[in-house]
């Protein structure tokens, strides 16, 4: 016949002839119940989700529009059309005049270096931007195209119109660009600044404002 007695919870009928009800008789504790399968694969995955955040550092994804914040200033570049391409001396022979446009500059290789390289400029920078046609001058000369020279290219402290960069500019490199001026030019480093003003040819970018808030500035040089 089974045995009845008041267990752990009151009113709760208590079966003394069950194992559990003899150990907690006996004043044994009560082994905790074991979980389903089941169970156990929905706490170790909510505790494995959980641990991403705490106790230790959370993964980190970037959303697409954070990339777009961060490729602005090169994608924007990328579509800037340059200043004109003027014939020259070599117009005469195809009966065109020197002063007369041939196409268009872009920047094309300096964005193409920068993805090459992982060179990102930062937002609220200022961006010295050369031509194509500078690599080509740059690479006639020897000058090899590498991360260290491409951030040459890119000053910190914060978005500068042409009007402020008469002064000696910080880089992303880490040295500094050296101001100076000469037969009323102004330069940073042996380029140019506001070739707009500067050159025959029209339609050099200067003072243009990116969508991560930096401002770009055409150059004919690799510096």
């Amino acid at each position: 016949m089974m045995r009845l007695a008041t267990g752990c919870v009151p009113g709760r009928p208590l079966n003394l002839d069950s194992p559990r009800s003899r150990r907690l008789a006996e004043g044994g504790r009560e082994h905790p119940p074991k979980m389903s399968r089941v169970a156990c694969m929905v706490v170790a995955a909510v505790g494995g989700a959980a641990g991403l955040v705490v106790g230790m550092s959370p993964v980190m994804r970037r959303t697409p529009a954070a990339r777009e914040v961060r490729m602005a200033a090169l994608d924007d570049l990328r579509r800037i059309r340059g200043p004109e391409i003027l014939w020259g001396p070599d117009g005469a022979a195809e009966g065109k005049n020197e002063s007369e446009v041939k196409g268009y500059e872009s920047f094309g290789r300096f964005v193409a270096a920068c993805e090459q390289y992982g060179v990102v400029p930062p937002p609220n920078c200022t961006i010295l931007a050369p031509i194509d046609s500078a690599f080509d001058r740059a690479q006639q000369a020897g000058v090899a195209v590498t991360a260290d020279l491409l951030k040459y290219h890119i000053i910190t402290g914060g978005a500068k119109s042409l009007d402020m960069l008469s002064t000696d500019q910080p880089t992303l490199h880490g040295d500094t660009l050296s101001a100076y001026r000469k037969l009323r030019k102004n330069y940073l480093d042996g380029a140019v600044i506001g070739l707009a003003w500067a050159s025959e040819a029209k339609g050099w970018p200067m003072d243009v404002r990116t969508g991560d808030g930096s401002i770009l500035h055409g150059i004919d040089t690799v510096l």
